[in-house]
């Protein structure tokens, strides 16, 4: 599971594609937990939950 800012979702797409070989799951942030997460790629705040259904 990858959480993203807006410029890195592609990124995490791509991880999670190359790691499970299946399309990910992606779910907006609320902005409750938009404000408290950080991207997984940069220090920025998180937009994006982005992950396989099975492997969360």
């Amino acid at each position: 599971m990858y959480y993203s800012c807006k410029e890195h979702v592609e990124e995490a797409i791509d991880e999670v594609v190359d790691r499970y070989g299946v399309a990910p799951k992606i779910e907006e942030l609320s902005n409750t937990d938009h404000l408290s997460t950080t991207c997984s790629f940069c220090e920025e705040a998180a937009n994006y939950k982005v992950s396989n259904e099975t492997h969360n």
